[in-house]
């Protein structure tokens, strides 16, 4: 029998570019100088002094076959790098939270199971560091009705760590969906889900779950696995329940304690 051949998967190019969240004031009197090393650019003076500059979001991206796609991006963050290895920089810890969801009894409930990792930063070099990650909630959800159940999984992953972080803590939290509405979750101008704000500490960064470039997508692609996992495991178990349950609010939640399991990305 002959062996049939593996297409290669194209690999398109990547995009990344970085913007500023304010615009930078540059005096006419006091000249414009660029100061380029590795990963960075500054804009100086004519005496060597940086001009003050805003927050900013940073983004990789790929143009595939019929639109432009957005491997990773990164919000309001405060060092500005090139490199997707470079944003740990802004960050003391990282948490990557990731929601599957399938319908049960019909269709009449949906059962989910959110996968939270938490990621500890090494710094091993200025221009990134390694990130070793391990499992840090489970959390699943029994359901009907309009619920955004990711955005469920990432309130009760926040107010966990906020009970278990110092407030001043730089911690970054990666999630895959909800692209459009990231930029107002980080301006804290919408609420993630049932009026929780995202708390000032933290930073979201978008990642996509298809791809593998870079820290944050190994960290989302991780959660999708074992959240993908857990759910067909534990659907036999939960397509056995009545169907005809009450849900108290139309939703029942439920955590699960973990043993730790490490795994690491660059």
């Amino acid at each position: 029998m002959s062996k049939k051949k593996k297409r290669n998967k194209k690999t398109y190019p990547r995009n990344g570019a970085s913007k500023f969240k304010e615009p930078i004031v540059i005096p006419s009197s006091n000249g414009l100088a660029v100061h380029v090393d590795t990963w960075d650019i500054t804009l100086q003076d004519k005496y060597g002094v940086p001009y003050p500059r805003s927050n900013f979001d940073s983004i990789v991206t790929y143009t595939g076959k019929r639109k432009e796609r957005v491997v990773t991006k990164a919000f309001d963050l405060e060092e500005g790098e090139v490199s997707v290895g470079a944003w740990t920089k802004n960050f003391d810890v990282v948490y990557a939270a990731d929601t599957n969801t399938k319908p049960i009894h019909n269709g009449k409930h949906q059962f989910s199971i959110g996968w939270v990792l938490k990621g500890i930063i090494t710094q091993t070099h200025e221009n990134g560091g390694v990130i070793s990650f391990e499992p840090y909630a489970i959390y699943g959800w029994l359901w009907n009705g309009a619920y955004k159940i990711e955005q469920e999984t990432w309130v009760k992953a926040m107010q966990k760590i906020q009970e278990e972080e110092a407030e001043d803590r730089r911690i970054g939290f990666i999630v895959d969906s909800d692209l459009g509405n990231l930029e107002a979750y980080s301006n804290r101008t919408l609420p993630l889900a049932n009026g929780f704000y995202l708390p000032s500490n933290f930073k979201l960064i978008y990642a996509s779950a298809d791809r593998s470039d870079e820290w944050p997508n190994q960290m989302i692609k991780r959660c999708d696995k074992l959240a993908g996992a857990d759910l067909e495991k534990n659907l036999p178990a939960v397509e056995c329940l009545d169907k005809n349950i009450s849900l108290s609010d139309q939703i029942l939640f439920f955590d699960v304690e973990i043993p730790s399991k490490k795994n690491s990305a660059t």
